[in-house]
């Protein structure tokens, strides 16, 4: 019996060994976008004031911590295999700002900052096909948004997306849908354009009234997001 013992633990031990020498390191393919789309940089905002002129900026503009300012710098989209399945990537590039001092609102600064949204593929379909006249809600399940530093890596959004994404699965949590762009195209002197806006400065609209401020950019250069790079 004693001896049955002592081959059976010597055998474990070998068997430890072996398994620990083959665990090899194998880099593999990481997180990345498939067909990852052209970036749209180019749309102007424009915003009715109370006194019902008219003012504009363009996309890329950073608050100053008086003027709250909706920005983007870059947006653009591809496909992702999240656990199996495949998504749409929306990533959107924009500038915030803080204040070193908040309380007494001293030294103001603005970072960059990236925002991931999940899309279905129904709810790409519906930006990439919208028709003239037609207004368009987007909506997301996952989002997620972190600061640009030094070290950034494209990889690190989509990493946290895929995460967030595949752990509400497991879990079996009931998913929040949120709404985060609204679109309309539009004739606007002779031109085919499409406004939309994001979810943030919705207070002043309704779900469903591209009217009072959005971006703006053509037709052309918006349908940047859907060819491929």
């Amino acid at each position: 019996m004693k001896t049955s013992i002592k081959y059976l633990v010597i055998l474990a031990t070998l068997l430890c060994c072996v398994s620990a020498y083959s665990q090899e390191r194998v880099d593999s393919e990481g997180y990345s976008l498939k067909n990852k789309s052209k970036l749209l940089k180019k749309a102007t905002f424009w915003q009715q004031g109370s006194n019902g002129k008219w003012e504009s900026w363009r996309n890329n503009v950073t608050d100053d911590g008086v003027n709250r300012r909706d920005n983007f710098i870059t947006l653009c989209t591809g496909e992702l295999n999240i656990n199996g399945d495949d998504f749409y990537i929306l990533l959107k590039t924009y500038w915030q700002g803080k204040y070193r001092y908040p309380n007494i609102k001293e030294d103001w600064g603005n970072y960059k900052t990236v925002e991931g949204y999940v899309l279905h593929k129904d709810q790409f379909d519906k930006l990439k096909n919208i028709e003239s006249g037609e207004i368009v809600e987007i909506t997301s399940e996952t989002i997620y948004n972190m600061p640009i530093g030094d070290h950034y890596e494209e990889s690190d959004i989509l990493q946290m997306l895929s995460i967030n994404k595949g752990l509400k699965t497991i879990m079996g949590e009931k998913e929040t849908i949120a709404t985060i762009m609204i679109a309309k195209r539009v004739i606007n002197k002779n031109k085919d354009v499409i406004r939309f806006q994001f979810s943030p400065i919705f207070f002043g609209n309704t779900k469903h009234d591209v009217e009072n401020f959005y971006f703006e950019t053509d037709k052309k250069e918006f349908d940047k997001l859907f060819q491929a790079k």
